[in-house]
């Protein structure tokens, strides 16, 4: 039924407006509800608060992760931390750390550790090598033996892998180049 003086293209658009309307009120009310549920869920489990130091500190690792070559593992100014799962690479790298425990380091190469201070370490590789360091315990299963240069305080201990040892024997001979030699 149309209206007098009313053309039925202006009634449709009219109506359109009004279903549009309504659509509207009605995702707005769903949108309302939502946040409700989400303020309710967030009151019941608050979320604990997230330091920025500890948000750049990750999103700096991530990037020293992303920045190293393809199997090379980077672990960069790390502290007070103790790495329980294992770490498996093609190269392991820790530099500028301190006070780390790791009780599983596995590099198909090498593992070359930096200016790291007050750590003990478990790795397997076949070349292990030492610099600026100071205060670390080595427990090492190492093809070469290791290198250390421009060290103090570093104590080696041989050690045997509890699993998948490498099909070369041990050689935990220490070529410490940061003693003084007199002639």
């Amino acid at each position: 039924m149309e209206k007098e003086g009313a053309k039925p293209e202006e009634e449709l658009q009219k109506a359109y407006r009004e279903l549009a309307l309504a659509k509207t009120k009605y995702e707005k009310g769903l949108v309302r509800e939502k946040i409700r549920q989400i303020e309710k869920t967030l009151t019941e489990n608050p979320i604990e608060r997230v330091e920025r130091a500890e948000t750049q500190f990750a999103v700096v690792s991530i990037a020293n992760t992303l920045e190293a070559e393809p199997g090379k593992i980077l672990l960069e100014k790390r502290s007070d931390e103790n790495f329980e799962s294992p770490i498996f690479g093609k190269s392991v790298v820790i530099k500028n750390s301190k006070s780390l425990k790791a009780s599983s380091i596995t590099s198909e190469t090498s593992f070359y550790i930096e200016n790291t201070h007050n750590s003990e370490i478990h790795v397997v590789a076949q070349q292990i090598r030492v610099y600026l360091c100071t205060g670390l315990v080595l427990h090492v299963y190492s093809k070469t033996g290791v290198y250390i240069e421009k060290s103090e305080a570093i104590t080696v201990v041989p050690f045997e892998p509890e699993n998948n040892a490498p099909e070369w024997s041990n050689d935990p001979t220490v070529h410490d180049f940061s003693q003084t030699t007199v002639i």
